[in-house]
């Protein structure tokens, strides 16, 4: 893993490539207290010239920055992380799967308070962190079922002005709840609020109003069939199922 730590006085020390390990934390880290803690993550696939590229990396360190912006962690250079990634990726390229495998390698950073000063306000000292998970190959085969959503209106992980579009663990914290309550429901998937829902699938992002079709025939890119249809069921919560048919298309580099 790679690791950099920060302090308000002196600023970003050095990076160092260290084994995975622990961390050890006081009991009132804000990032434990008060959920001052940021992450994003890049893919990392094997090409078929044996050739490892990144997922758009600077694209979701840019992500990471505005998300530690909100959560008032401190700012960094993404060019300069995004060199030391890469010498961390190469130390164990060997977790990155093989090429057509439709498998890859989760690059995981993460920004985190590390102040135990119980105040609200900002942390004093952060670090920064990057580790590695291998993703074992999944079947193509699995993306042509439909989809079944559970949408609840009682609860709302995203308003204007809130965390929504960050990547922090407050945000996703919020969505256990109704997501144990899909899965106990036989849904695979799972959406909140009674407006649209977001729905990531292998770097596919949709949103989804209250439509009956979308049709993509029109753009340049393979003709990937998006069809849904949006019920109301008979529960008192006013639960709307949707159903998603995806045809996906393998990515050729």
């Amino acid at each position: 893993m790679l690791e950099a730590r920060w302090d308000v006085e002196t600023g970003w020390a050095p990076a160092f490539i260290v084994p995975i390990g622990n961390f050890s934390l006081n009991p009132s880290t804000k990032a434990l207290m008060y959920g001052q803690f940021v992450f994003d993550s890049i893919r990392a696939n094997m090409g078929y010239d044996n050739r490892i590229r990144l997922l758009r990396p600077l694209d979701h360190l840019a992500n990471l920055r505005k998300a530690a912006t909100r959560m008032a962690l401190p700012d960094f250079d993404d060019e300069e992380l995004l060199i030391c990634m890469k010498r961390l990726v190469l130390s164990d390229a060997s977790l990155i799967p093989a090429p057509y495998s439709n498998a890859s390698l989760e690059i995981r950073v993460a920004v985190m308070g590390s102040d135990s000063k119980i105040e609200i306000e900002p942390s004093k000292s952060a670090v920064l962190y990057v580790y590695m998970i291998p993703h074992t190959q999944v079947s193509l085969l699995q993306y042509t079922e439909p989809r079944t959503v559970y949408v609840d209106p009682q609860y709302a992980r995203s308003w204007p002005g809130s965390l929504g579009e960050y990547k922090t663990s407050n945000n996703y914290a919020t969505a256990m709840l109704p997501t144990h309550t899909a899965h106990e429901l036989g849904k695979r998937n799972d959406g909140i609020d009674d407006h649209f829902t977001v729905i990531i699938i292998k770097f596919i992002l949709l949103l989804l109003p209250r439509v009956i079709r979308y049709d993509m025939s029109n753009t340049n890119e393979p003709k990937n069939i998006i069809s849904y249809h949006v019920s109301k069921s008979k529960r008192r919560t006013n639960v709307i199922t949707a159903v998603l048919q995806f045809r996906l298309f393998p990515i050729r580099f």
